[in-house]
């Protein structure tokens, strides 16, 4: 029997304090929440909120751009070090290429039959 009273006690504490801390009406909470998401409140509200994340997005949009452009700076100039390389060492086979030809022409002019 002590232990249903306590339980009502309890439940009675509990509803009264409830009633005098209950922060505000539900219409109340409605109405401040429809402001702050149209930005009347003091914070921006969710207006605000979506301006900055595309302040940030644009930010890093921009910082992916810088960063793709130096990449692609960098993968031309390999590409045309690699290019200038193959040339060389192109040409530098031709020009043995000649030179042993030459050689071996002049070996054959030499020959004595």
């Amino acid at each position: 029997m002590r232990s249903t009273t306590d339980f009502l006690l309890g439940i009675a504490v509990g509803v009264g304090v409830g009633m005098l801390v209950a922060p505000k009406s539900g219409k109340e909470t409605r109405d401040e929440l429809t402001e702050s998401l149209q930005g009347n409140g003091s914070s921006g509200g969710l207006g605000g909120f979506i301006d900055q994340v595309k302040s940030q997005v644009n930010s890093l949009l921009g910082q992916a751009e810088d960063k793709a452009d130096e990449l692609t700076d960098d993968a031309k100039s390999m590409y045309q070090k690699e290019k200038n390389k193959y040339q060389y060492n192109s040409n530098v086979e031709d020009l043995a290429d000649a030179t042993k030809h030459g050689v071996n022409k002049a070996a054959d002019a030499i020959k004595v039959d």
